[in-house]
Formats: structure tokens, sequence, C-alpha cells
């Protein structure tokens, strides 16, 4: 849509993509690790046949990262034609220059984002998926039920 001289998203746009950010909030992170866990070692076997060197746990890890870096482009978000074709580019740089995952969650307006990122543990989603809930607790002391004494 335009709005004066810029061309800009239409908000409305992200209105299609509020059930996908609702029902990916809703999505219970323990039962996901314990589902992650058991097709880990497929996953990793998948993985490895790409021609991948890392850990897939690191490969979840830097993604969900990667995902909770977008910000959250309120307001107007200027767009510009990409060349020849249909395509627009992020006339904010920073906005371009995020990878593909992360212009997709852009994409989904920032209510979505919001939803996704502010999800209860998002923050630490990456290493409990990867580590299990009983070794993430022991490697960060996270969701003891009890203090220790000095």
């Amino acid at each position: 849509m335009t709005r004066g001289a810029n061309v800009v998203i239409d908000p409305r746009n992200y209105d299609r993509f509020t059930p996908i950010a609702d029902a990916a909030a809703s999505i219970d992170a323990d039962r996901a690790g314990r589902l992650y866990r058991s097709f880990k070692p497929l996953l990793q076997m998948a993985y490895d046949e790409l021609g991948n060197q890392e850990s897939i746990d690191r490969a979840v890890e830097r993604a969900i990262d990667g995902l909770l870096q977008v910000p959250s482009a309120d307001g107007d978000v200027r767009v510009e034609p990409a060349g020849e074709g249909i395509g627009y580019d992020y006339a904010d740089a920073r906005l371009e220059g995020l990878n593909g995952a992360q212009k997709q969650l852009l994409r989904m307006g920032p209510r979505n984002v919001r939803v996704i990122q502010q999800r209860p543990s998002s923050r630490w989603a990456p290493r409990r998926l990867c580590l299990g809930q009983s070794a993430w607790s022991r490697a960060t002391g996270r969701f003891r039920t009890h203090r220790r004494r000095r």
C-alpha cells in the first residue's frame, strides 16, 4: 500500500499469520523436546548426509537464537520494488540484512513476532530442547524446586 510517497506493508497482511503464531505459541516445550530427542539420531543422520559438520543440536540452537533476534517492526514498514517482477526489498538495510527465516518471521507482523518470541521460557528453549530438562537443570541450576543453603 502507499502512504504518502512511500510503499509500506499493509498491516492487514499480518492477520493471516495470527493463527500460525498462536499455534506455535501453544506448543508444549517439554513435549516438543521429548519428541525432538526421540528423533534426534535420525535428524542428525539426515543433517550429516547434507554435508553439515556440526551437531543438529547446535544447528537448532542457532536457528532458534536467530529467530529470537528478529526485531519487532512496529509502525509502517517501508519496502521498495526489487528490480523486475513483483518482489519487494525492505527499505531499512537492517531488516533487509536478515536471513530468510528471520525475514519470514518479520513478515508475520509485530504482534505475531512478539507472540512467538515472548512465549514463556522461549529464551531458554533452545538449550532445554537440545539438552533435555534434567540435563538443562544440572547445567544451569534452573527449574530447581529448592534452594541450596550456604
